[in-house]
């Protein structure tokens, strides 16, 4: 009955997979969760024999139920002491695909924290507990290993066609995690599935447990079995000793319930005996079993949700963050409780059922509101620490001229902006208004505009809000002003400010010079973009003479699937935009020209659930959508908004762009790396049980090359995760702006996941060039996301002051900063980090704006590992290829 290969260690691994929200809110499932943990407690206290229970590698769990029983802490602390209740590495299980690389660190450090701050000293459960994400990056080793975790435990993304039960897996800079590949039948519950549920074919527990054992014996040539007990929101099994000894009289082996630490040690030791595998595990399921399933649909499922994540993990990681180390720098920090409160929301709402847009609408409408409150406590960081830096309003005499003013620009990202700003200047309501005009119409404020030498500044006024209530960093109430949104060109240094004089005059102030060229088409030095009265996009690429015709159309098509999968109907109705209705020039001036294409698209309104077919409807509905192609002065690329008002149900939209690169791969961007696919689905798995899609994740980026080296690059400005690369000449890119879906799981249908309203996206349109960097485009994606700060005060003595430069910045940009923040609750150091994203080795220099005192090199946790030799204001970093560092600075004291 029994496999007779030998067994030389059993590790019984006791957990519960617990999903906080996902067919039913957060505090239903808590509800839950109570019950289930207080018998956790008693079994754990009453039997010592049950030596250890894993909390599903979550901290969060702990949180939660210390919140409704916070008279059980001393019992859960001493239980964590003595090792038997294990908890860590994670705060949340996030997705991997949909959440930044800082985000995955910054999750790993609250759950060690948390755990730390429960029981000083206490190891967390030293393992990358992946069990239900949804696909797995590249990089994720090397991130655990930044944590001391050299372990891992996943599913999803692998197959045992290919993979045994153990295997080695590797991040491309040679990192590497010994991982356990759970069964296929149930995954991380399959133990619980074949031993403990009413769907066992064997009744008798014992005989089932060892039947199970024998057949993960025959999943790997290592004489090593796991069982995995941690089904969904199962409670503890107090039988698991019991058969425990039953499973070690059987095989004569040693069965640990718990002991992880002891059980992988054992599986280093035969490293030689695994096989290896590199990078992202993104493969869909091969065999038909129930659990065996990547679930890849989710990528593009509730954008409303992907958006507000991207648009807060933005705010905090490239401006609140890096302004709080500077202010800290300059004898100003901030309260470390602040920024711990603001990832504490976000990194609630990155539980991959949460994030993944697969749960029921209450879910997600807490989110929601959890994304406010990460957003708007990060904007207080900004502006407070923003505050530091800016110019008072200055008091002026009776004498001064209260209307010369001072428009002062702050760039947060750590590389000098050289580009077309958009910056609001809050004129007093009483700033002179001088009309010459001889028929009156709208009277509009005259001004010149100088930089710091004195030279006068073209600008054009994008729009104009009169007596609207303005608030300055740190102010409570505000005051009326006149808001005049401008653009101009300006070069502000990295992490630095820059200010231009604001000179009333009363002659007219105008600019003829134009970047359009004739009617609809606008030229700089680098591009020429031309729309034909009929929306045709054609761009030109005039440093290479490369034309990318045809550039942009849209494609509709039917939705039947849920927060999970993306299904068309059998068969499918698929249309394509045509011609537009309009096209019109919405902006014209010296720095920056805008056409707007509008569309409007009769579509079916809904998918048709007959008894006996599925099928979009015969009715239909006008979808309308607007595209904003924007080309600026001195820019490389185009900057575009599309717009579209969703009046039609239970459909996908997608943005198709027409590269002309037949190349047979393509590559996206990832957390601290990019992937290279290729273009083709792998036609051996066309009858596997699960599909392969045309779409994959990507995280901001993903570029076509030529084999010159040259290419086009679509950047994301967030919200946008799914994206398809085409073989054929067309050198087709589709991105998936949004699907729309009534279903969830276990209700009868829910309204939010339509989408129904208007939806913005918002992506740039890049050229490049041969030798363009990955880091270039990273940095080109980061100046598109972040717009600088812009305050306006009262200039006094009439003069601009000159630049500044007040952070940091790389002498030559061949690395990337990802991360610069205070470290931690020391805020006197601050933290940076850095990555190489290119196959070969990489040296740069970092510039600091005060003289270093102490520079280390450290871990994750932010704990010094060596010292990095530095010279006054400048260190030498030296990255491996795709490696990821982390620096620990501290400075000399100002001067009084």
């Amino acid at each position: 009955m029994y496999s007779n290969q030998p067994i030389d260690k059993i590790l019984y691994f006791a957990s519960t997979h617990w999903d906080r929200e996902w067919y039913l809110p957060f505090q239903s499932f808590r509800q839950r969760l109570v019950v289930t943990f207080q018998e956790i407690l008693s079994t754990l206290e009453a039997d010592p024999a049950f030596t250890s229970f894993i909390c599903d590698g979550q901290t969060v769990l702990i949180e939660d139920y210390l919140e409704i029983m916070p008279q059980d802490q001393n019992r859960i602390v001493a239980l964590i002491k003595s090792g038997r209740l294990i908890i860590g590495p994670w705060y949340t299980m996030p997705d991997e695909n949909l959440v930044s690389g800082e985000s995955l660190i910054a999750n790993l450090q609250m759950g060690h924290a948390l755990t730390n701050k429960l029981s000083p000293g206490t190891p967390v459960l030293p393992l990358g507990y992946l069990c239900d994400i949804f696909g797995h990056i590249s990089q994720m080793p090397q991130i655990l290993n930044g944590f001391h975790i050299s372990n891992a435990i996943l599913g999803r993304g692998t197959n045992e066609c290919d993979l045994p039960a153990y295997f080695v897996w590797q991040s491309p800079n040679g990192s590497f995690c010994v991982t356990y590949k759970v069964p296929e039948s149930c995954g991380y519950g399959s133990f619980w599935n074949e031993v403990y549920s009413d769907n066992r074919a064997i009744q008798n527990e014992t005989e089932a447990s060892a039947a199970y054992a024998a057949a993960e014996r025959l999943r790997s040539p290592l004489p090593f079995v796991i069982l995995m007990d941690g089904m969904d929101h199962t409670p503890i099994h107090p039988q698991a000793v019991r058969l425990s000894k039953a499973l070690e009289k059987t095989y004569s082996s040693k069965v640990y319930i718990g002991g992880v630490s002891e059980f992988f040690a054992c599986l280093h030791q035969h490293l030689n005996d695994m096989p290896s595998r590199t990078g992202e595990l993104q493969a869909p399921a091969h065999a038909m079993e129930e659990h065996n399933k990547l679930i890849s649909g989710t990528l593009s499922s509730r954008y409303d949700l992907k958006k507000a994540n991207d648009d807060t993990q933005t705010l905090l990681e490239k401006k609140a963050l890096p302004l709080s180390a500077l202010a800290s720098m300059y004898g100003k920090a901030l309260p470390y409780g602040f920024e711990k409160l603001a990832y504490q929301y976000l990194l609630k709402n990155h539980a991959h059922d949460s994030i993944c847009g697969c749960s029921t609408d209450e879910v997600h409408q807490d989110m929601l509101y959890r994304y406010r409150q990460s957003r708007q406590i990060g904007q207080e960081i900004y502006e407070n620490a923003l505050h530091v830096f800016l110019p008072s309003e200055n008091i002026l005499s009776e004498s001064d001229n209260k209307f010369d003013l001072q428009l002062t620009l702050f760039n947060p990202l750590p590389f000098e902006l050289n580009k077309v700003i958009t910056a609001d200047i809050a004129f007093p309501t009483d700033y002179p208004k001088p009309s010459f005009e001889q028929i009156p119409s709208e009277i509009v404020n005259r001004f010149l505009l100088f930089n710091a030498d004195g030279k006068e500044i073209p600008y054009q006024i994008e729009s104009i809000v009169n007596n609207t209530n303005v608030r300055k960093p740190t102010e409570f109430y505000g005051t009326a002003r006149d808001i005049y949104t401008i653009s101009f060109s300006a070069v502000i240094p990295a992490m630095g400010q820059t200010s231009c004089s604001i000179v009333p005059v009363t002659s007219p102030v105008r600019y003829y010079d134009s970047l359009t060229s004739h009617n609809l088409t606008a030229e700089n030095e680098f591009l020429q973009l031309e729309v034909s009265p009929a929306g045709n996009v054609t761009l030109t690429d005039l440093t290479c003479n490369q034309t990318y015709p045809n550039l942009i159309t849209y494609k509709d098509c039917g939705e039947t699937g849920d927060g999970w999968s993306s299904r068309p109907p059998v068969p499918d109705l698929v249309t394509y935009c045509g011609s537009a209705s309009s096209v019109a020039i919405v902006s014209d001036g010296p720095s920056r020209s805008t056409f707007c294409i509008t569309h409007h698209l009769n579509l079916p309104t809904r998918m048709d659930y007959h008894r006996q077919f599925t099928r979009r409807s015969a009715f239909t509905n006008i979808l309308e959508i607007k595209t904003y192609l924007s080309l600026e002065q001195h820019s490389k690329v185009i900057n575009c908004r599309t717009i579209v008002k969703n009046s039609i149900k239970d459909h996908r939209f997608v943005l198709s762009l027409q590269t002309g690169i037949p190349s047979k791969c393509y590559y996206a961007e990832q957390a601290f790396t990019f992937v290279e696919r290729p273009v083709q689905r792998d036609h051996t798995t066309q009858n596997w049980k699960e599909a392969e899609r045309e779409e994959k994740a990507f995280g901001n980026i993903l570029y076509r090359k030529r084999t010159d080296g040259s290419g086009f690059a679509f950047l994301s400005g967030g919200g946008l995760h799914e994206a398809a690369a085409h073989p054929g000449k067309e050198g087709r890119i589709d991105v998936t702006l949004f699907r729309s879906f009534e279903k969830t799981f276990l209700t009868n249908g829910q309204p939010d996941g339509q989408l129904e309203g208007e939806l913005t996206f918002e992506y740039a349109l890049m050229p490049f060039a041969e030798g363009t960097s990955n880091v270039e485009l990273l940095n080109t994606a980061d100046a598109m996301r972040v717009q600088p700060f812009s305050f306006t005060t009262r200039n006094s003595n009439g003069t601009t002051p000159a630049p500044q430069f007040s952070g940091f910045h790389l002498a030559e940009n061949a690395l990337y900063i990802s991360m610069i923040k205070p470290a931690g609750d020391n805020r006197d150091h601050v933290l940076i980090r850095l990555s190489n994203y290119s196959d070969t080795p990489k040296t740069d220099r970092l510039i600091c704006a005060l003289t270093l005192h102490q520079a280390y090199v450290c871990d994750l946790l932010e704990a010094p590992q060596s010292t990095a030799d530095f010279k006054e204001n400048i260190i030498t970093i030296a990255l491996k290829p795709h490696e990821i560092k982390t620096l620990l600075l501290s400075f000399e004291p100002l001067p009084h």
